[in-house]
This record gives C-alpha cells, structure tokens and sequence, in this order.
C-alpha cells in the first residue's frame, strides 16, 4: 500500500513482482503520467534547476516549489472557501517557509525524474499486456478532482484488473483525506479484511 508517489510504486510492484504480494491498494498514485502530470513535475523541477544558477544551497528553488505544489495539492474551490483573499499573502508566506525549512532541492528533483519516468507499462508491449501481469487483489484509491497526479490511468488500470475501485470526489483534491479520511480507511480496513 502507498499514497502518492507511494502509490505509484505500489503500480510499479503489482506489475514488477506479481508473485510477491496477495493484496495491494495504491492510493491518489498513477501507472504512468499524463501530459498535465508532466506539465507539473517538469515546472517544479524547472523551477529548481534555474534557482540552481544562482543560489547553491540544499533548498534552492523552495519557495517557488512551494508554490506550484500547493497551487496543485487542493482545487480551486478548497482554495478559495479556506484562503479569504485578505489573508492570501500570509497564506504564501506560511507556505512558502514551510518548504524553506524543509526542502531538499536535490531529494526532490531526483524524485520528479523517478516520478517522470514511471511507467508500469515500459517492459510489456500495451498497458493491457502489463495489467494481465497482475496478481494481487487490488483496491485502487482515486481523488476524482486530484490535479497532482491525474486520477484517469489509475481508473483504467483498476478496470483493466477488475480490481475495486474506490473514488473520492471532493475539493479536497490530491489531499483528500483532509476531508475523507475516514471513508477511505473505512474501505481500506474492509478491504484487508476480505
């Protein structure tokens, strides 16, 4: 089981290493990305290689990161019924310092060209050929109104698999157990209990 990139992984291991596993539940993750996955993970790593011609430190880029992220982790309208406009800019700079305080700009660029990259289909002809690799029963997990990691791959990898499909659509976006949580490991705990 894993969320996000987690999830992706968790794709990439149901098809890898059918063998090794009797369940798996990848959440809010993809098979591969879309061209607006691509579009996001390419900003944000291009926003980190042009901060890196003039500033060298680990957390080169952060800021603007910070903001391209968070611009994609909820929908417009989490946004707009959380952020009153009087207080957006102390809103950003929250935002902004956090991932000043925390960011990696190497650890995440490496992860943006993993995340890239991924494909479970790479090794098989079609992404039919790579869903017959499947083995385990399988729970995917989708935020329908997710805008970092596109939840159509994994609605059709799901069907490709005849596994369970559990779609979340809310404004809460990528970050959908801010506001469903409890469905979610509600499905989760029933699933692992079959």
């Amino acid at each position: 089981m894993g969320i996000s990139m987690g999830g992706m992984q968790t794709f990439e291991w149901m098809v890898a290493y059918p063998e090794m596993m009797e369940r798996a539940i990848p959440i809010v993750g993809t098979t591969h990305q879309t061209a607006f996955d691509l579009l996001l993970w390419s900003t944000e790593l291009k926003a980190i290689d042009e901060a890196r011609k003039f500033d060298t430190s680990e957390n080169a880029g952060a800021a603007m990161v910070g903001r391209i992220h968070t611009l994609a982790l909820f929908t417009p309208a989490y946004r707009n019924s959380t952020t009153p406009p009087n207080e957006f800019e102390g809103f950003v700079k929250k935002e902004e310092q956090n991932y000043l305080d925390t960011f990696k700009a190497d650890d995440w660029a490496s992860q943006l060209r993993a995340m890239m990259a991924h494909n479970v289909s790479k090794k098989f002809s079609s992404m039919q050929q790579a869903a017959q690799a499947v083995k385990a029963k399988t729970l995917v997990v989708v935020a329908r109104q997710d805008m970092m990691v596109n939840p159509d791959p994994a609605t059709d990898f799901a069907r490709l698999t005849k596994a369970e499909l559990f779609e979340v659509n809310n404004a809460c976006g990528h970050v959908y157990a801010t506001c469903e949580g409890g469905k979610v490991n509600a499905v989760v705990s029933k699933f692992l209990v079959q």
